[in-house]
């Protein structure tokens, strides 16, 4: 216990441990890991569309584009699968839905706009939820161009999802093949020019954390419900964006040891997704916590560990008697610690203070009955 209280005071003392406190308090005490699962959950419900959405366009490509493909496809399900009505039925479904790539590309298209617009719509609630000084805050009424925005928004989100996973995929799994058909491509041995895998790992990893810190910087900015401080909006979108590429180095890599086994083959994938999608939330509610407690407390109207190194700050924002309900919380732990600690000496020495039976002995160690039955 003495090694942690240690700890605890040194971290307060320090600006970015006292700052650190404050965000694992602001995130635990607004229910940051229920909020995590939550948006977790509506994630998932928004892939339903975008499956959809990507099963018009495999259609429009075999269709359209490329129907001498799809020849090819069919070949193939009736090289896999066992002769009977199973076969059939999945051929027979497969050209149904191919052939009407509209229809599902139509209805996709707008299931996926109406969800991922209360998609993002929860996102905003979400991190002003956890940014605002109070979490009893009453936000302001929605406007009514606010889906709009919210659909440019999920563009934009979506475009960079999409270029950090893309880099990572390049930098973790495809960087000797990259350098290949670059070095083929671009005629790079005729001019002297040496490249490698580790270099190109480095340059997709370099974009892939660039596109993750504009993702979050995204975030931060237009969904909070104030303008964050500027210096802790950019640290904290660097340090969410490292983290996200870390966690997607370490999905990539647990997906492809989970398909060595034809036992996870099959389910492997679709669990590292579901860790991914609650990790990523987890993610984006601590690093908006960061942020918030740059120069707010922790809880309002509550002492927290972290929080005096705040007090004295002319950019410090509370709500209203924040510093005197802290300073009245403080003085009644002190009080009750108090009385604790009075009760425990008080014990002992009524103890001390009880009456002790007499002993059967005298102080020479006689027993005085029998010195009565002697002298009789």
């Amino acid at each position: 216990m003495s090694m942690v209280r240690s700890l605890v005071e040194w971290l307060q003392a320090n600006p970015a441990g006292s700052h650190l406190l404050r965000a694992l308090a602001r995130y635990t005490n607004r229910l940051g890991n229920q909020l995590a699962a939550a948006m977790a959950f509506f994630s998932i419900l928004a892939i339903v569309p975008v499956l959809m959405f990507a099963f018009a366009a495999i259609g429009f490509t075999l269709t359209v584009l490329r129907p001498d493909l799809l020849g090819d496809v069919q070949i193939f399900i009736v090289d896999n699968l066992a002769a009977g009505p199973v076969q059939d039925q999945i051929l027979i479904l497969l050209g149904q839905y191919l052939l009407n790539w509209r229809r599902v590309g139509i209805l996709a298209t707008v299931v996926a706009l109406f969800m991922g617009s209360s998609w993002v719509a929860n996102l905003k609630s979400v991190l002003r939820g956890m940014g605002g000084p109070s979490f009893d805050m009453v936000q302001a009424r929605k406007r009514w161009h606010e889906p709009l925005i919210n659909v440019g928004l999920l563009f934009a989100l979506l475009v960079l999802v999409a270029t950090t996973f893309a880099a990572t995929v390049v930098g973790t799994q495809l960087g000797g093949t990259l350098v290949d058909w670059l070095v083929d491509w671009l005629q790079l041995s005729r001019l002297g020019v040496e490249t490698s895998a580790g270099m190109v790992r480095v340059i997709s990893l370099a974009f892939s954390l660039v596109g993750a810190t504009l993702l979050f910087w995204l975030m931060y900015r237009f969904l909070s419900y104030e303008r964050p401080p500027v210096v802790a909006l950019r640290r904290g979108s660097i340090g969410a964006g490292i983290c996200f590429v870390v966690l997607q180095t370490a999905a990539n890599w647990f997906t492809g040891l989970l398909s060595l086994g034809r036992a996870t083959q099959l389910f492997g994938p679709v669990i590292v997704a579901m860790l991914f999608i609650n990790f990523f939330a987890n993610l984006i509610l601590f690093w908006a916590a960061w942020i918030a407690t740059a120069n707010q407390p922790a809880v309002a109207r509550r002492h927290s560990p972290g929080d005096e190194i705040l007090r004295n700050q002319e950019k410090t924002r509370t709500v209203n008697d924040h510093w005197a309900s802290a300073d009245a919380e403080v003085e009644e732990r002190l009080q009750a610690d108090r009385s604790a600690s009075h009760r425990r000496v008080r014990l002992p020495s009524l103890d001390k203070r009880r009456p002790t039976r007499s002993s059967p002995l005298d102080d020479s160690g006689d027993d005085p009955v029998g010195r009565q039955d002697t002298r009789q």
